[in-house]
């Protein structure tokens, strides 16, 4: 019995398409053009997967002490407009974002910001805001152990 087999063939590689970027940014309605900004110098947006979540601003300890003497208004209702400006704000700046997808949401503390760290893979996150040392810390940590630029947006000093 002979054994007949084929010539060796090569067989070329399977076609793998060039890995497209994802970017986090973490904004306020403040601070959330000076991100983008800062995100457009960071990378290729063109082809670039974007998740913009934006965060209430923060209530001053005076406004949310006096605001219930007022009769007009609460603590609650003042971060419940934040919310409701914080994504409006997220949604605006998707849509003038030309990458090739971008989801937003709104968000209310910052441990689901590293909730989303640590369930998706990024390689730039953009903070426009930033939280106070504890989650601070726990951002840093997540983005260096995933190896994840972490960029900050903040205004431009002015020095007298």
């Amino acid at each position: 019995m002979t054994l007949v087999t084929s010539p060796p063939r090569t067989i070329a590689p399977p076609v793998t398409a060039r890995r497209s970027s994802s970017a986090l940014v973490v904004a306020d309605e403040e601070s959330c053009d000076r991100a983008l900004a800062v995100l457009g110098e960071a990378l290729e947006l063109t082809s670039a997967r974007v998740v913009i979540a934006t965060m209430p601003m923060a209530v001053p300890a005076m406004v949310s002490a006096f605001a219930p003497l007022s009769g007009m208004t609460t603590h609650e209702r003042l971060v419940a407009e934040s919310l409701e400006r914080a994504d409006l704000a997220a949604r605006a700046a998707a849509l003038s974002l030309p990458a090739a997808c971008v989801t937003y949401r709104t968000l209310r503390r910052w441990s689901q910001v590293t909730d989303l760290l640590e369930d998706a893979w990024h390689d730039v996150v953009v903070l426009g805001c930033v939280p106070r040392r504890r989650p601070l810390r726990r951002i840093v940590a997540v983005s260096g152990a995933s190896e994840t630029a972490l960029l900050f947006a903040r205004p431009a000093a002015t020095w007298r």
